[in-house]
């Protein structure tokens, strides 16, 4: 009987204990440093994770809290407090004005691209000094001058795209543009990044599905990453533990062999001390510090691999999907630039496609659209490392997460008149509404931008004016509308889009 009571009187221990630890001081006490910041009732252990994972469409949550209680708001993933801002005035302070405050993601022992790659030495997996470093080092291989050199390759990558689209809907009423743009997305980063010469268009596009579909397991798992951050808000001591069990993981397993293969090209590429090629791995190989004048701050090769990596994953965007999509469905605005590209290349008869994605305005205003309505992430963190006041004297206390909901800054009646409309003028020189430029941040905005941005912009657009040159996008029968998309960590279209390509 008294081991009995004994064991009892132990288990009360331990629930009030973990009681107190887990639920009354996390969210109880601790919720004192955020007195002026209101939101959703944290649960039991979990905190807010619960109502953003029970199966819903992710934004509109957010979108719920946004509406209930203000711009910014207060929620838990597990105990760790995450502030949920769309005030552009608190954005322009976490990403530029308090930028020194605000540099690093997220707590770096919270990172899943840290746990899933075996290099993983990358811009989106440091911070601090290192990280500053090496942007310094990467973002000069990303300017105008370094992509030009690479128009030739971007050229053939589009032909091959064109030729293989118009081949395919000779056919048949419709065709899979979901798949061929998939492939050229690969086609054009192994060209461009690792200066393989291939054409995925032809035969079996077998390496990019494999590419893609690993993409949506790693980031479509209903926000892995905050469930990781959710545990190991409670158990941080068990970091090293979880990250071998992720590593280990079958997921993990599924980078492997696409890291052997940039880890084997990189290394011939050091051996071979080249300087006749031009492609974004030789760029980084001979990347150096500028501030060092005997080039000891080179990039390492395990650093060379591990941006190599990170721009693949960045390179495979389902923007040309929804691009297509969108003027398909948008007739006048496709005509429009149809008629711009016809405009351009009749005045600059000898123009590159490189120099077309450069100069046609509407291009970039119908591409930034389309960002907007469909943004390659949904959610932006920056991690505080010093306790700081923002706009409207809210204070961000040392440790907390800042998200950026960015599908829903982006939707956001506030700063969009009619924000569901595609309607590229928004970004014309002189707009009925003049936008924000902190509501509009698909890349990021400030030191910690996406430096990949332009290369997107270029091989997006070089892609569409090419196919538009000769040939439109047109409904057909079995175009899914409206197009239905998993909206969690990315915005992936649930299927492949079907579309007709019509002779202009």
């Amino acid at each position: 009987m008294f081991l009995l009571l004994s064991i009892l009187l132990v288990l009360v221990l331990v629930i009030v204990y973990l009681f107190y630890s887990h639920y009354y001081w996390p969210y109880k006490i601790q919720a004192k440093k955020f007195s002026c910041i209101t939101g959703p009732a944290p649960e039991f252990v979990f905190g807010n994770l619960r109502q953003v994972l029970k199966g819903e469409y992710a934004p509109k949550v957010y979108e719920e809290w946004h509406k209930k209680y203000s711009q910014t708001y207060l929620m838990y993933f597990g105990i760790m407090p995450v502030i949920i801002t769309q005030d552009t005035r608190v954005i322009k302070d976490v990403l530029v004005k308090h930028f020194d405050i605000f540099s690093d993601r997220t707590q770096s022992s919270c990172n899943i691209l840290k746990f899933l790659l075996k290099y993983n030495k990358s811009l989106p997996t440091i911070g601090g000094e290192k990280w500053k470093q090496m942007r310094r080092m990467i973002s000069p291989n990303f300017t105008g001058k370094k992509l030009r050199d690479l128009a030739m390759t971007m050229d053939k990558s589009c032909d091959n795209l064109k030729e293989a689209m118009v081949k395919a809907s000779s056919k048949a009423d419709s065709i899979d543009v979901t798949e061929h743009f998939n492939a050229f997305s690969i086609e054009f980063i192994l060209c461009t990044v690792l200066g393989r010469q291939c054409n995925l268009q032809n035969g079996s596009n077998e390496l990019s599905n494999v590419i893609v579909e690993t993409l949506q397991k790693t980031f479509g798992n209903l926000y892995g990453q905050e469930k990781v951050f959710a545990f190991l808000s409670h158990f941080p001591m068990l970091a090293p533990v979880v990250k071998q069990f992720v590593s280990t993981s079958s997921l993990a397993r599924q980078w492997d062999p696409l890291q052997d293969v940039a880890a084997k090209i990189v290394k011939e590429r050091k051996e071979t001390k080249t300087q006749s090629r031009k492609d974004l791995l030789q760029f980084l190989v001979d990347a150096e510090d500028d501030s060092t004048k005997d080039g000891t701050n080179k990039l390492t090769e395990e650093e060379i691999i591990a941006t190599t990596l990170v721009i693949v994953l960045s390179g495979v965007l389902h923007h040309f999907t929804y691009t297509a999509y969108l003027l398909a469905l948008h007739p006048n605005v496709q005509d429009k630039l149809i008629t711009e590209i016809n405009s351009y290349f009749d005045a600059n008869p000898d123009a590159t496609l490189y120099d077309a994605a450069e100069n046609i305005e509407y291009a970039e205003m119908m591409l930034r659209e389309v960002f907007r309505l469909y943004p390659g992430i949904n959610m932006l963190a920056r991690m505080c490392s010093k306790t700081c006041t923002v706009s409207n004297g809210i204070v961000i206390p040392k440790d907390t997460v800042v998200y950026i909901p960015i599908h829903n800054l982006h939707h956001n009646p506030d700063y969009w008149p009619d924000p569901e409309k595609f309607d590229p003028e928004r970004f014309g020189r002189n707009p009925e509404v003049p936008y924000d430029p902190f509501a509009f941040v698909p890349f990021g905005e400030g030191p910690r931008m996406c430096p990949g941005k332009r290369l997107a912009h270029i091989k997006i657009k070089m892609a569409i004016i090419n196919l538009l040159k000769d040939y439109k996008f047109v409904r057909a029968v079995d175009t899914e509308v409206p197009l239905e998309v998993e909206n969690h960590f990315q915005v992936c279209p649930l299927r492949h889009l079907q579309l007709a390509i019509t002779k202009i």
